[in-house]
């Protein structure tokens, strides 16, 4: 764990220096191999992305454009929940 001498840092929530816009859910029903829409998937997050990633791996159906939301160049993605 990281330790830091007093005033060495400035601490703030996190919701202070940005902002934090949840996905939209889908299912493995919706995974397409080709001509779909790239998506990142929670679970991807943990199993098949390192630290970072310059592209995603996963498709979903491209009638599902419109309902998704899509991270931008220099956003931070992170997961909210987890399994052991």
């Amino acid at each position: 764990m990281l330790t830091f001498k007093e005033g060495e840092v400035e601490w703030k929530a996190l919701g202070e220096i940005g902002e934090f816009i949840r996905g939209k859910r889908f299912t493995k029903a919706d995974y397409v191999e080709d001509g779909g829409i790239s998506v990142i998937h929670y679970g991807e997050i943990y199993t098949r992305y390192g630290v970072y990633t310059t592209h995603s791996l996963s498709q979903v159906r491209a009638d599902m454009a419109a309902s998704l939301r899509y991270a931008k160049h220099g956003d931070v993605v992170i997961t909210d929940v987890g399994r052991l």
